[in-house]
């Protein structure tokens, strides 16, 4: 019986990353069906960035560029150098195993609910990183993986909040 459990729980963590992701998609009525759309997208980009295929790395890492570009960008408009850092960024967490493909679908989530708000004041800088905290904690990310995420993250946002102070 025992074993059976293992079993089962291996498979959970395998197989069930995935299933759970899209679930934090799906099941969140906030989001409208084009941003479900493309945080599908997004999230099949950051699954690719796992699987061995034709692509290489710089390949797979435009392609979530491009799919973070597109949600990010809604309503503000963040430096391309900056969702291309986040890009890299998570790109290299997820190939090393340091984090998975589910929390950085979070935190791009919660990074795409940040920027339509459009409130870049610090307390919502605040509460923004005070949100993704518990994701990037408890990851596999050393300390200095932590601070650089954050810092692509935060700067995502910066870039995005000045490029509104210009309209």
């Amino acid at each position: 019986m025992a074993r059976l459990k293992w079993i089962l729980v291996a498979m959970f963590l395998v197989l069930g990353q995935a299933a759970l992701a899209a679930d934090d998609v799906e099941d969140d009525d906030t989001l409208t069906a084009d941003q479900k759309k493309q945080l599908k997208q997004v999230q099949d980009n950051l699954t690719a960035v796992t699987k061995n295929s034709n692509q290489t790395n710089d390949e797979k890492q435009s392609a979530l560029s491009d799919a973070l570009r597109n949600v990010l960008a809604q309503k503000n408009q963040p430096s391309d150098q900056s969702i291309d850092k986040l890009a890299g960024n998570m790109a290299n967490n997820i190939g090393q195993g340091s984090i998975g493909v589910r929390d950085s679908l979070l935190i791009t989530k919660k990074l795409m609910k940040f920027l339509d708000k459009g409130d870049f004041s610090i307390d919502s800088n605040r509460g923004l990183v005070k949100d993704v905290e518990g994701i990037v904690q408890t990851s596999g990310l050393s300390q200095d993986a932590r601070n650089q995420l954050y810092n692509s993250i935060l700067t995502v946002v910066s870039t995005a909040d000045g490029n509104a102070r210009k309209k």
